[in-house]
């Protein structure tokens, strides 16, 4: 609703309302036939039919930690998403971290439900062609609140969720200001 701004006098104008735009990023198309999978884990996952990565994976002789994008440091994510999974049941992250894909640590595997919780808002968020922007305090009390998992593991890997998503080519990645966001690949 727009609000109004009085003037001196008994003269109303209406406030202009201006809506910030998402501004698209650019990603770098790359077959995974040329990926090294630098973790068994994600060799148990059906691959994409390409990936999208942040940068372009020539530049970088030694990986920063991520399992799949060499750009990336080492996700806060127990696992990556499954597109099989995501045709099956509507969602590319197990029910839970018992499945046979996500290997990890324990102290990591209530994050499962976290993964699960971030596609679910961006199917909300998505479902009108919504931007969601992860690091918004509304977006992460949603997200932490459906999965029961608030600390700061469960924060990081909100993060590293909907990256990892882009890299995966389910969602579009933008930006907003000087905040990321993400919705759901048309």
């Amino acid at each position: 609703m727009p609000t109004k701004t009085t003037l001196k006098g008994s003269v109303t104008v209406p406030a202009a309302e201006k809506k910030a735009e998402v501004q698209a990023i650019a990603l770098h198309e790359v077959d995974p036939a040329t990926v090294t999978l630098s973790q068994e884990r994600t060799k148990k996952l059906p691959l994409p039919t390409a990936f999208y990565m942040e940068a372009d994976p020539a530049k970088f002789a030694k990986s920063k930690g991520h399992q799949v994008d060499p750009s990336r440091p080492a996700s806060w994510a127990p696992v990556m998403p499954n597109v099989e999974l995501l045709a099956k049941s509507g969602n590319p992250f197990p029910t839970d971290a018992t499945d046979e894909t996500v290997v990890t640590q324990d102290r990591y595997k209530p994050l499962v439900a976290v993964c699960r919780a971030v596609w679910d808002a961006l199917q909300k968020h998505g479902a009108t062609g919504e931007w969601m922007t992860p690091g918004a305090p509304k977006v992460i009390a949603e997200i932490v609140k459906a999965a029961k998992v608030d600390n700061a593991d469960a924060r990081g890997c909100i993060r590293d969720v909907v990256r990892d998503l882009a890299l995966y080519g389910l969602v579009e990645k933008g930006a907003l200001g000087p905040m990321r966001a993400y919705r759901v690949r048309a």
